[in-house]
């Protein structure tokens, strides 16, 4: 077979593809959706439910070598496995031993923010006391962090809170 024989041959199985391809693209864009769907459905496959059993305590054996003070630790670490309910199926601890952090509540100052002037000012009512403030102020405790058109975005003792803009 010589180079124009194949050249021929090639073109005409080319275009068979790619003629294949055009009528398939035809076909699926003539389909309806209730066709396709249909279609589609078929490749899906069907899955059982998964069910889960509860898992038991386990006791973690940690007498391995400390890499950076070579020595080995002698301690028995018992782990809590979670325990899943079959009616719910979601999942539940059992009570940890260790003691949640004590949280203290932060008494904020009434705020109020009205709005900013040349995208850098901010007009800011704190405890009823009117302040022109840009970003990196400090006004009775209280750190301006951000300034936009809409929010502001304010620091106080460690808290961060954001304030929309009141008409």
């Amino acid at each position: 077979m010589n180079k124009k024989n194949k050249t021929i041959a090639l073109i005409i199985i080319t275009v068979l593809v790619w003629g294949y391809s055009a009528l398939e693209w035809i076909d699926y864009m003539d389909a309806s959706d209730e066709e396709y769907s249909t279609q589609v459905s078929q490749y899906i496959p069907q899955v059982a439910p998964l069910k889960l059993k509860p898992q038991q305590k386990s006791d973690l054996q940690l007498n391995y070598r400390d890499p950076f003070l070579n020595k080995k630790t002698k301690n028995k670490v018992t782990a809590q496995a979670p325990v899943f309910s079959s009616t719910n199926r979601q999942q539940t601890r059992t009570p940890s031993p260790i003691k949640p952090k004590e949280t203290t509540v932060i008494k904020w100052p009434k705020i109020v923010y009205s709005g900013v002037i040349n995208n850098q000012l901010g007009l800011l009512k704190i405890d009823d006391k009117d302040y022109l403030v840009k970003a990196g102020d400090v006004k009775n405790e209280v750190i301006i962090n951000e300034i936009f058109s809409d929010k502001i975005i304010i620091s106080f003792k460690a808290e961060q809170k954001e304030f929309e803009k009141e008409s």
